[in-house]
């Protein structure tokens, strides 16, 4: 039994794998040119038969001598001499040719050797006559024509074309022979950037990825590793055990630090662990950090042996600390410490931010490791590694704006494509799809944005092969209303840029 086309266009539509049996069903939807056709399955073919004349029907009508008896009796008979029973021509045509007469040639002159037209022979004549008509008197017959140009051979063989009233105007208006086009370029040519029209504006560049560093503050060296992400485990209760910890608060963009005291413990020592010997000369040094307690207290500070104390009050608050190390220790570099009972009901919350050990005094900064590690994380726009990326197209099309590019297997890429979408139905998509030839690979992105929108893929290429990119008025499905646009498309390598 034949499947219908509509649903053996489904089974077979982009991004559908058929089964075996689907396979089947199309095969055997089809006649094979093998196979015979019955006529029972030929539309209209026995009804088309029945007006066709039977073998026997056509061998009486040859032996039926009044077969045709009527169109017969309208034939011209032959007869002897003519080729016809009357004149083709009407009798006044046939008494002209009668009196047709050849005419007298005799006072023409003889063609001999001429085998141009009597056209060209007057045109010819014309020539002459007008050379004739000159107004030298000199030169007033053919024959002195001949004899100045002889004479003047010399003086004519040197003239240039300043001697031609005009020409050197003319001529300048003209390009030399070996002249180039400056408008065009040839396939390996270049452009700089400031030539590029409708580049994008949002691009990582040298300036702004120094305009970026210079807007984080340097200022000291900050002796402490990790204090935008401090390691909190050396801070103990009298008993050694653990304090809880955690981030709940955040100040100045960074996240503060809560340590949580509970009712009638004592806590006696905390230390950031950072890296330890620091401080490895004598000098000044100095202890920034902004903090705040639940409860007002006085904690003792210590760097290398020499111990200051501060009072933390219920807001956040900056503490700069001055300490003069004459004999660095090889103990922890910076302690918080004290002893406190807590009794009642009461508890007790810390909270420390920006903590900074430098030598003399500075503002915060983190260390040089972690500006480091935020240079890294910015994202740095790749080379467009598709030619005619740009695109400009709208369409309602399930397939346009066809693209290729060659990619090496094992590589991270990155594919972008801008775009928008038009009034369309409810459902519906711009879709860009990068994909081998066979579709046994492929990747999309689309955006369902009225407004121009970039969106992006990172990928790794299965092979080193020809991809194809395409956009799609997606999915296929009525109702179709509107169109999608594509503006351009990108592909780059490792991270994503815009």
């Amino acid at each position: 039994m034949a499947t219908g086309r509509d649903i053996l266009k489904k089974w077979f539509s982009n991004f559908k794998r058929p089964t075996q049996e689907q396979f089947w069903e199309w095969i055997d939807s089809f006649w094979h040119k093998n196979e015979e056709i019955p006529m029972a399955s030929v539309q209209g073919l026995e009804k088309s038969l029945e007006k066709v004349a039977t073998s026997e029907q056509l061998n009486n009508h040859e032996s039926d001598l009044q077969a045709h008896s009527n169109l017969l009796a309208q034939k011209v008979d032959k007869e002897t001499g003519k080729g016809l029973s009357s004149n083709d021509f009407t009798d006044v045509y046939k008494q002209k040719i009668d009196d047709f007469q050849l005419p007298d040639l005799s006072p023409y002159l003889q063609r001999g050797n001429y085998n141009g037209t009597a056209q060209d022979l007057k045109q010819f004549i014309d020539n002459i006559n007008t050379v004739l008509q000159s107004d030298d008197s000199t030169l007033d017959d053919l024959q002195e024509i001949v004899n100045y140009i002889k004479q003047n051979k010399q003086i004519l063989s040197t003239l240039g074309i300043s001697n031609i009233a005009g020409l050197v105007d003319a001529l300048a208006s003209k390009s030399d022979t070996n002249h180039t086009h400056s408008e065009y370029a040839l396939d390996s040519h270049t452009h700089s950037w400031d030539n590029i029209e409708n580049k994008p504006t949002n691009l990582a560049t040298t300036q702004n990825i120094t305009d970026a560093i210079s807007g984080i503050k340097m200022s000291g060296r900050n002796l402490l590793r990790n204090t935008l992400n401090p390691n909190l485990q050396n801070w103990k209760h009298s008993d050694n055990t653990s304090i809880e910890s955690g981030q709940l608060d955040v100040f100045g963009g960074t996240d503060a630090f809560r340590l949580r005291i509970n009712n009638n413990d004592d806590f006696y020592f905390s230390t950031i662990a950072g890296n330890v010997y620091a401080v490895k000369t004598k000098g000044k040094y100095t202890v920034s950090f902004y903090a705040k307690s639940s409860t007002p207290i006085n904690m003792p500070v210590t760097v290398s042996g020499v111990v200051k104390s501060v009072d933390i009050t219920s807001e956040w608050k900056k503490y700069d600390i001055i300490f003069d190390v004459q004999s660095p220790t090889s103990y922890k570099d910076l302690e918080f410490a004290g002893s406190y009972s807590l009794t009642g009901n009461m508890g007790l919350e810390l909270y420390f931010s920006h903590i900074k050990l430098v030598k003399e005094h500075e503002d915060w900064s983190p260390a040089i490791e972690d500006i480091y590690q935020q240079i890294d994380d910015i994202k740095i726009g790749g080379r467009n590694l598709l030619k005619n990326s740009i695109v400009n197209e709208t369409s309602t099309a399930y397939g346009f704006a066809v693209r290729t590019i060659n990619l090496q297997a094992g590589e991270t890429y990155t594919f972008s494509v801008n775009g928008r979408c038009n009034n369309v139905s409810e459902g519906k998509q711009l879709t860009a799809c990068l994909y081998l030839e066979d579709w046994s690979w492929s990747i999309n992105v689309g955006t369902t944005s009225t407004e121009d929108k970039t969106s992006y893929v990172t990928f790794v290429a299965p092979k080193s092969d020809v991809y194809w990119i395409r956009s799609y008025y997606y999915p296929i499905s009525e109702p179709r209303l509107g169109n999608v646009t594509t503006n351009w498309y990108k592909v780059e390598k490792r991270k994503q840029a815009y």
